[in-house]
């Protein structure tokens, strides 16, 4: 499925919009810039594979696959605000820029859902996330 491939290629997509994103984990840079809870803190997405599936169709000319990974990306911020800012900037970039897998043409783009905004009060200051899922269809060249 080269389902590594789609990860990696919606990472560099978003790292290049500006979106500070890790794969399966945050990435450097982001975070607390200094003390916790007195410094700034750098928002972040965070990009975890969900898997997908391959189909396997037939035109009238030629046989073609296509490829539909599904991702969850996750967007963290200090506060409320801030977590759902980065998950605003992480569609507006998913919808403005096609995905870029080698060997593979995007087809077509799907915004699965989205989830609500969670605190988490196991960290010390508490972190706030929020994300959604896309999948996207791409086709062997």
């Amino acid at each position: 499925m080269n389902l590594s491939a789609h990860t990696q290629a919606l990472v560099d997509l978003l790292n290049t919009a500006g979106v500070l994103t890790g794969r399966g984990k945050a990435p450097a840079g982001s975070g607390w810039a200094g003390a916790p809870g007195q410094s700034a803190f750098a928002g972040y997405a965070i990009v975890w594979t969900i898997g997908g599936k391959d189909v396997r169709s037939r035109g009238l000319d030629y046989q073609f696959d296509e490829r539909r990974p599904q991702f969850h990306v996750r967007a963290v911020g200090a506060d409320q605000t801030q977590a759902d800012v980065v998950l605003d900037e992480v569609n507006a970039a998913i919808v403005a820029t096609p995905l870029s897998v080698p060997g593979f043409d995007l087809v077509h783009l799907v915004f699965d859902t989205s989830i609500g905004d969670a605190k988490d009060d196991d960290v010390q200051p508490p972190l706030f996330y929020t994300g959604a899922y896309w999948r996207f269809w791409t086709q062997e060249q």
